[in-house]
C-alpha cells in the first residue's frame, strides 16, 4: 500500500508496509494544503500509477519487527533510560 501526495512541483509516494501505518482518510485530510492544484497530466499519472500497483493487501498479515524490537529494548531492564536503577529506584 502506498500514499501518493504532492511534493513541491511533483508527486511523491510513500510505501506503507504495516497495519499501524494505514490510517483513515479523515485523519490525513486535515494535513492537506487547502490550495493544491493538480494538472490533468498529474492526475492521469497518479491514477495510472495507482492502477499499476493495485493488488489485494491485508496489512495485518505483516508485523513491524523494527518497532517491536525497539519497544522491547526500550522496556528492557538493561535499557538505561527506563531502568529503575537509572531512575534512582532501588
Amino acid at each position: 500500500m502506498a500514499a501518493i501526495r504532492s511534493v513541491g512541483n511533483g508527486l511523491g509516494m510513500a510505501t506503507m508496509m504495516f497495519h499501524d501505518e494505514v490510517v483513515p482518510t479523515r485523519d490525513v485530510e486535515q494535513h492537506l494544503p487547502a490550495e493544491t492544484k493538480l494538472t490533468e497530466k498529474e492526475l492521469f499519472m497518479a491514477r495510472h500509477l495507482i492502477q499499476a500497483l493495485a493488488t489485494d493487501f491485508e496489512p495485518t498479515k505483516y508485523e513491524n519487527l523494527y518497532y517491536r524490537y525497539v519497544m522491547e529494548m526500550k522496556y528492557s531492564p538493561l535499557c538505561p533510560v527506563t531502568s529503575t536503577r537509572f531512575l534512582g529506584v532501588p
